[in-house]
């Protein structure tokens, strides 16, 4: 399978300059993603995937070769290293984000509030000592 990996040339139109798009405008893209470039993504990954496989020199897989050079690392002192293996081990730390100021005066639905009412009542039973 032949892969075309230069990127494609898109045909200039004399549009003017700031030309809001319309419904049907030719600019937007539909497709998503182009089929060239969808088949190049894939083929990277299956070779990459093939190269994890290949074995080394000792009989290991070269993925297991990078897992243990990389323990090697954190074991050897390499905070970046022992940081990647926890956040793919155990899973990121969930963070906080604190929230201050005035925002005005608003009026919520009475449906709205007991949404947000509801909120609060699962977080209470979740964390009952954090929420005020």
């Amino acid at each position: 399978m032949e892969i075309c990996t230069q990127q494609p040339i898109a045909a200039k139109k004399a549009r003017g300059r700031g030309k809001p798009f319309t419904r049907n405008d030719t600019r937007i893209n539909r497709g998503g993603v182009p089929s060239e470039i969808r088949a190049f993504h894939n083929w990277m990954r299956e070779s990459f995937a093939a190269s994890l496989q290949e074995r080394t020199d000792e009989g290991r897989t070269k993925g297991e070769q990078i897992i243990r050079t990389l323990i090697k690392k954190a074991i050897d002192g390499d905070m970046r290293a022992a940081e990647y293996i926890l956040d793919r081990m155990g899973g990121k730390p969930l963070q906080s984000i604190e929230l201050s100021g005035s925002v005005g005066s608003f009026a919520l639905s009475d449906a709205d509030r007991a949404a947000a009412q509801a909120i609060v009542m699962r977080l209470r039973v979740v964390e009952p000592n954090q929420i005020d």
